[in-house]
This record gives structure tokens, C-alpha cells and sequence, in this order.
């Protein structure tokens, strides 16, 4: 495992999630995405081309970014540690 010191949604993160293979694309490649088969996964991965993120699909990228902002510091206090946005 590597640990980028990336800001999520900035343009090098975007590259880097375009480019290489990342936690978030676990349930894709295991066939467990509710979003995206195993099958579609690795099509856009070979081709190197990856689909337009429409609104609502944003939309649900941007609730999932809040909900972890919003978990992170009740983490910290049960795990006794400080955390910080990690990609």
C-alpha cells in the first residue's frame, strides 16, 4: 500500500485516480460495486478512458467525501489518535 500526500479533488489527485488503481476501486475489481462491474472496471482501465462523473453521480461523491469529514474526528476520539484526509 502507498499513501499519496494528495488533496482530494485537486487535479493531481484526479490524474492519480485516472492513472492508477485506488482503495475506492476495491469493490469494482472484486465484483462488489453496487456502481460499476468488475467487467466495465477493467474496460476503462485498459482503454484508459473513464466515463463523464454526471451530476448525480458527483453528487453522491460529494456525500461521501462529507460523511467521512464528519467521521473522522468521531474516529479520532474512539481510536485516541488525530486523523487526517488520506488518499
Amino acid at each position: 500500500m502507498m499513501t499519496m500526500e494528495l488533496e482530494q479533488g485537486s487535479q493531481l489527485w484526479l490524474e492519480h485516480r485516472r492513472t492508477h488503481r485506488n482503495a475506492s476501486d476495491t469493490p469494482s475489481v472484486t465484483g462488489h460495486s453496487p456502481y460499476k462491474s468488475r467487467t466495465k472496471f477493467m474496460g476503462e482501465w485498459v482503454a484508459g478512458i473513464a466515463e463523464e462523473v454526471d451530476e448525480p453521480t458527483q453528487r453522491r461523491f460529494d456525500g461521501g467525501h462529507r460523511a467521512e469529514e464528519l467521521a473522522r474526528p468521531l474516529m479520532a476520539q474512539i481510536i485516541g489518535e488525530d486523523l487526517s484526509p488520506v488518499v
